[in-house]
Formats: structure tokens, sequence, C-alpha cells
């Protein structure tokens, strides 16, 4: 009787808590997220450092530029990403993650540059 209880007891504990690996649908996987973090770090440190602006733009109006175009080279719309980016500063492991391999490939670049 004991062993049952006990084991219904798990059971029930393990049904109420899904995996915590699974990302929700609608929400950019850490890789994916990453990537577009890479891309969007490299874009406004191209804007602080006065990068040709031809058009004149403030630097928020070019920031917001290279982020739409950013987003559509890797095939995501606005929503989805900021949907995603809402969705991890929501569950800070997962962003910690993800935030750690954004500087790891920063860092990597940076090396790669250098060298």
């Amino acid at each position: 009787m004991r062993i049952t209880l006990f084991f219904l007891f798990f059971l029930i504990l393990f049904r109420c808590n899904p995996p915590q690996n699974t990302t929700p649908p609608g929400i950019l996987s850490p890789v994916e997220m990453t990537k577009i973090l890479v891309d969007i770090h490299i874009a406004e440190t191209a804007v602080q450092f006065n990068y040709q602006n031809p058009k004149k733009l403030t630097a928020e109006q070019l920031m917001s530029d290279f982020q739409n175009h950013l987003l559509n080279y890797n095939g995501v719309d606005k929503d989805k990403f900021f949907k995603s980016y809402q969705y991890y500063t929501q569950n800070i492991e997962k962003a910690d993650e993800i935030y750690l391999a954004v500087i790891d490939s920063l860092a990597r670049m940076e090396a790669k540059i250098k060298n």
C-alpha cells in the first residue's frame, strides 16, 4: 500500500511539472535566439562606432533598420522575436545559457579578428 501511494505521489508530482528543456511553440530555440542576438550585438557595435550612415538616420532609427534586416535575414518576424525575448527574460536560467553562448561567440569572433 505504501509503495502504491509513494508511486502515485511521484507520478502526480512529475505530471504537474513538465520537462524544463522544452521550448513552447512559437518561441525561438536557444540556438536561434543566440544567433540573432550575436548579430544584433554586432550591429549595435557598428552603430556605436559610426557605421556609414548615408541616410543620416538617428542611432535608434539605424538600429531599428539593422534589427529588421537581421530578423528578416534569419526568417523571423518581429513579433516572434519579441515574444521569444520576453519568454527568455522570464526564464532566467535559459536566458543565462543564451547570453553565455552569445558572449562565447563574440569572444571567438574577436579572437579570430585579432589573429
